[in-house]
C-alpha cells in the first residue's frame, strides 16, 4: 500500500520495524538465533511481493527519480519542514475536537493552528482516549523483552516526529538526508501504541475471566466507546458537501468549457485569498479552485492545464513552476509556447504594460491569447531559474 500510494519512505520505515520485530520475536518455546534468522528471511519475500505487485509502476517510478530536483539532497530546513510540535503530544490521549464551523470559519482554522494558520501535513494523532491507557496497563502488566521492543518503536517515533523540535533529528538526517516531513514517522508510534493497547487488552481479558465477567460486554463496550469517542472529536473534520457542488461552472467559464480544440488553460496564481470578498476558510478555498477551475478540479471538466503542484517535483515541472513566477511579461512568452489559448484571472490582465494586445478579454475572469509568436523561448526571456536553496542556476531548453 505505501508503494502504491507513492509513499517509499514509508515502505522503508516499515520494512524497518519488520525486520527489528523479526530479530527480537521467538516462537513460544524456542530460542537462540535460528528462530531469528528465520524470522528474519521472511521478510525479503514480503518485500518483494509488495514491489511485485507495483511492478507497473517501477519504471515510470525510476524515470522520475532519475530527473527529480530533490536527486542530490534536500535542505534540512526542507526536511523538516512538517514537524510535530511537543504540545501536540497531549492529543495521544486528550481528544482534539473540531469545532462545527472548522471548515468555514477563519477564525477557528487560524486558532486551530496558531501557524499563520498553516494546516499541518497531520491534522490530528488522536487515537481515542481508550487506547494509551490500555497501552499502559499492557506495558505495567507482566512487562517482558516483546512489550520493550514495541515501546522503544514508540517512543522512537514520537522523537524522529518532532523532527526540529529535538536534537537527536539532526543526527538521523546525516544519516538519511533524503526523508522528508518528520510527522510521517508518527506511524510508526501508533502501530507501538496500538501493539501495546492490545497487549492491554489480552490482558484485560485475562483479568475478566477470573471476574467472571461476561466477554461480549466487554468487546461491545470497547467498540462502541472507541466508535463514538473518535466520531465526536473527527466529525467536523471532513464536511460533506452535495456533488452538484463539484459540477458546477462559473457562467464566465462556457466560453472555455465549450472550445473542444486542442490547447491548454492557465489559472492566474496570483488570485486574491478570496475573490468574492469572503474571509478565508477552507470552504471559501474550495468554492475559489471551483470558480476558477484550478487543475485539481479542472480535470473534472477535461481540461488541460499549464502549471499546477505535483508531489514530486521533476526538474522541468520546477523549469515550469519558476518561469509562472516571472513577472506577466516574462511569463506571457513560456504561456504561449506552451499553447495556452485562455488565461483565467480576476484581475484586468489588459492593463498590465507590457501586455497591450497580446490577450483579449472575452469576460471578467476570461482571457484569450493571441497567435504566439515565432521566436524560440530563452533565458533572456524568462530571466533565468534558480534552484531554492541550492545555489545552482538551472536553464531551460525549449
Amino acid at each position: 500500500m505505501a508503494l502504491l500510494g507513492g509513499a517509499p519512505q514509508l515502505l522503508l520505515i516499515t520494512v524497518g520495524m519488520l525486520s527489528l520485530c523479526a530479530l527480537v520475536w521467538l516462537p513460544p518455546g524456542e530460542t537462540g538465533w535460528r528462530p531469528r534468522l528465520k524470522n528474519l528471511c521472511s521478510v525479503p519475500p514480503l518485500l518483494a511481493l509488495s514491489i511485485a505487485i507495483t511492478a507497473v509502476q517501477l519504471g515510470p517510478m525510476y524515470i522520475d527519480y532519475q530527473n527529480s530536483i530533490r536527486l542530490e539532497g534536500i535542505s534540512y530546513a526542507e526536511a523538516t519542514e512538517f514537524s510535530l510540535t511537543p504540545a501536540m503530544l497531549k492529543h495521544l490521549v486528550l481528544p482534539l475536537t473540531f469545532p462545527p464551523d472548522f471548515s468555514t470559519n477563519p477564525v477557528s482554522l487560524s486558532g486551530f493552528f496558531p501557524a499563520d494558520g498553516q494546516i499541518p501535513w497531520l491534522l490530528t494523532i488522536y487515537p481515542g482516549f481508550l487506547v494509551l491507557p490500555l497501552a499502559l496497563f499492557g506495558i505495567c502488566f507482566n512487562f517482558s523483552g516483546k512489550k520493550a521492543l514495541w515501546l522503544v518503536i514508540f517512543l522512537f517515533g514520537i522523537l524522529l516526529a518532532l523532527g526540529q523540535n529535538t536534537p537527536i533529528y539532526r543526527f538521523f538526517f546525516a544519516l538519511f538526508p533524503s526523508f522528508r516531513f518528520p510527522e510521517k514517522f508518527m506511524s510508526m508510534a501508533i502501530l507501538g501504541l496500538l501493539v501495546m493497547a492490545a497487549y492491554g487488552v489480552h490482558h484485560l481479558l485475562f483479568l475478566c475471566r477470573k471476574k467472571a465477567v461476561p466477554l461480549n460486554r466487554l468487546f461491545l463496550f470497547l467498540l462502541v466507546v472507541l466508535t463514538l469517542d473518535l466520531y465526536l472529536a473527527n466529525r467536523n473534520l471532513n464536511p460533506v458537501v452535495d456533488t452538484a457542488f463539484y459540477r458546477f461552472r462559473h457562467q464566465d467559464l462556457e466560453t472555455v468549457i465549450a472550445d473542444t480544440g486542442l490547447h491548454r488553460i492557465y489559472v492566474d496564481t496570483d488570485i486574491p485569498a478570496v475573490s468574492s470578498g469572503k474571509p478565508k476558510s477552507i470552504q471559501n478555498t474550495h468554492i475559489q479552485w471551483q470558480t476558477f477551475v484550478t487543475p485539481n478540479l479542472g480535470i473534472l471538466n477535461n481540461l488541460s492545464h499549464a502549471g499546477g503542484a505535483t508531489g514530486l517535483e521533476l526538474k522541468h515541472q520546477y523549469f515550469i513552476t519558476e518561469l509562472l513566477l516571472k513577472p506577466w511579461q516574462q511569463k506571457i512568452n513560456f504561456l504561449r509556447m506552451a499553447n495556452v489559448k485562455y488565461i483565467i484571472s480576476p484581475k484586468r490582465l489588459d492593463k498590465i504594460p507590457g501586455l497591450d494586445g497580446q490577450l483579449e478579454q472575452v469576460n471578467s475572469r476570461v482571457y484569450r491569447v493571441k497567435t504566439p509568436p515565432t521566436q524560440s523561448l530563452d533565458s533572456r526571456q524568462t530571466g533565468g531559474c534558480s534552484k531554492r536553496g541550492s545555489g545552482r542556476t538551472f536553464q531551460p531548453v525549449f
